[in-house]
């Protein structure tokens, strides 16, 4: 009877699952695992018939892979639509502040309109300015012309009185050489127009030349303008002493020499040295033959 009872229990109750020693033992909880020794472990993956590799080797780590095949892209492009984004708002941070800045200078916006107006108005008037002296250059260009021939033509007739002037003139760009000719006998000489460099400015002349036994020698001598400060190049007295005197003339003692102005001598130099220009001019302008006969007779150089 005692036997039976112990059957009976043995027997497994229904619903119940009757676990064997080790069941249980798998089944109680299991204790956290221990930290695998990373000296320990890369030593199993290094070395051949490790434990824990089946081949030996190191297993490669696969490198995580970003997800989604465009992420790059669209990160790039999220990045320049921000930096544009930006760049636009500081252009208009940027416009209102000037648009600020003026608002808040009246003063400087009505300068501005100020110098513009005055400079318009200048404009204006150096152009109407410029165009009536042209106009007046225009109008008095030839009565300019027209004075100068009557100073030259009344010069000529003080170095050469009675003479009438014969042909056209010559020159050589320095000096203007005119025939002038003696109603009463025929006699010929040459008037002669330049312009000397003196002290105080420009010293215009005329220089009246007549050949005396084929030589050309001075007869009279006029000084037309001058701005000499310094002695008077106007006076008979210095002037008078060119008469009969061939080219070369000097200043000092000798042959063919004058006596200078007291106290200006360059403008004594200045009048010498046009007078002996006139006597070459017209040396070149008969040795070239620019007014034809020269009255028969040979110049001697």
């Amino acid at each position: 009877m005692t036997d039976e009872i112990k059957r009976i229990d043995e027997k497994p109750k229904k619903g119940r699952t009757v676990l064997s020693d080790t069941a249980a033992t798998t089944a109680a909880p299991t204790a956290a695992p221990e930290k695998p020794d990373t000296k320990a472990g890369a030593d199993n993956r290094t070395k051949p018939g490790s434990k824990n590799g089946t081949t030996g080797k190191a297993k490669p780590v696969s490198k995580a892979k970003p997800r989604g095949g465009s992420g790059g892209g669209a990160k790039t492009e999220k990045t320049e639509k921000t930096e544009k984004t930006a760049k636009s708002a500081k252009a208009a941070e940027t416009a209102k502040s000037e648009k600020v800045a003026n608002a808040a200078n009246p003063k400087m916006q009505e300068m501005r309109k100020t110098v513009l107006r005055l400079a318009g108005t200048l404009f204006v008037i150096t152009s109407a300015v410029a165009l009536m002296l042209g106009g007046v250059n225009a109008l008095t260009e030839k009565r300019i012309e027209q004075n100068a021939e009557e100073r030259r033509i009344a010069a000529m007739a003080e170095v050469l009185p009675g003479y009438e002037a014969a042909g056209e003139s010559w020159s050589d760009g320095v000096s203007t050489v005119t025939q002038m000719t003696l109603p009463e006998d025929g006699s010929v000489a040459w008037c002669v127009s330049l312009v000397s460099a003196g002290f105080g400015g420009d010293i215009e002349m005329s220089v009246a030349v007549e050949q005396v036994e084929g030589v050309l020698v001075v007869k009279k001598v006029a000084i037309v303008s001058h701005a000499e400060t310094m002695g008077d190049p106007t006076s008979e007295e210095f002037l008078g002493q060119y008469a009969g005197h061939p080219a070369g003339i000097t200043l000092g003692s000798g042959e063919n020499s004058i006596d200078a102005m007291t106290g200006a001598t360059v403008s004594s130099e200045a009048i010498t040295l046009g007078v002996n220009t006139a006597l070459e001019a017209v040396q070149e302008a008969l040795a070239l033959g620019a007014f034809g006969d020269n009255g028969g007779s040979e110049v001697q150089g």
